[in-house]
């Protein structure tokens, strides 16, 4: 985005469950060890922030709905910072699980879709701090999600092996397309992450599917994501797959694998010039 120095990237999918935030979660802690890395939780559900422990049950606590309901809240206000203690370059802005209330009182206001846009940029000597912003957004195409793409830098779709949840992306791209070109923004999605792989004939069919996809298969990672207890404990014990605590010979030799799976991601993110 003009005038914002820092890299932001937003992941996104239209189908729940396919494991979208815990990915967004360890990529973002992934890069804090070397960068300063704002996350930015715009999902009502709220599981990016539950997974730093932030209380989102708390009515007092401040969160990315004030910057939509009030465009002059000090982002100082809002933010968490370094929620993970060994990490002190991460910071969050979270989510609340008013934010439903929110998104319904967006739709009277004029210029909705780029609230975030303009406060991005009025405070862009905060956000110029971060190297990268990582924004996790809800399974919609609703006005907060089409707020973070259009401040997106890159958009990442994540998928996991179900027949319907690429068909999902497909429907995302198209709303996103027309969208775009009305607010006169460039394509941006330019990845496309397969999640949750596991050896069955549902995942050979949905990676088929893709692999024959004019649009996905361009935009998609060569490295795919396999299916890990692991990654479901990082949420159980709010840390990241780097950080993760195991007693079990097997299950540390998993965690290594599922980590040594991320950082080839992230690697291949590299490659593309995303991050």
């Amino acid at each position: 985005m003009n005038g914002i120095k820092a890299k932001t990237l937003v992941f996104a999918t239209m189908k729940g469950g396919s494991g979208k935030t815990t990915l967004s979660y360890n990529l973002a802690c992934m890069l804090a060890e070397k960068s300063k890395v704002l996350c930015i939780d715009i999902d009502p559900q709220c599981n990016l922030s539950s997974n730093f422990c932030v209380d989102i049950w708390d009515e007092n606590l401040m969160s990315v709905a004030d910057i939509f309901e009030n465009g002059e809240v000090d982002p100082l206000n809002v933010t968490i910072f370094s929620p993970l203690p060994q990490l002190e370059t991460l910071d969050l802005i979270p989510s609340t699980i008013y934010l439903y209330g929110t998104e319904l009182n967006l739709v009277m206001k004029s210029m909705r879709e780029q609230i975030l846009t303009s406060y991005m940029m009025f405070h862009k000597e905060f956000f110029n701090f971060y190297d990268y912003i990582i924004i996790d957004t809800p399974p919609n195409f609703g006005i907060c999600t089409q707020n973070c793409l259009l401040v997106a830098d890159h958009v990442i779709l994540v998928t996991d092996p179900d027949c319907n949840s690429p068909r999902g992306a497909d429907i995302f791209i198209n709303h996103w397309n027309a969208t775009r070109k009305r607010a006169g923004k460039e394509d941006n999605v330019d990845g496309f992450i397969i999640n949750n792989v596991e050896r069955t004939r549902i995942s050979s069919n949905t990676i088929k599917y893709i692999n024959d996809h004019p649009i996905l298969s361009k935009i998609k990672f060569k490295t795919t994501i396999p299916h890990t207890t692991r990654f479901k404990e990082c949420g159980d014990q709010n840390l990241p797959i780097t950080l993760l605590k195991t007693e079990k010979k097997n299950e540390e030799v998993s965690r290594q694998k599922a980590e040594t799976v991320l950082r080839s991601l992230l690697d291949e993110m590299k490659e593309r010039g995303i991050v």
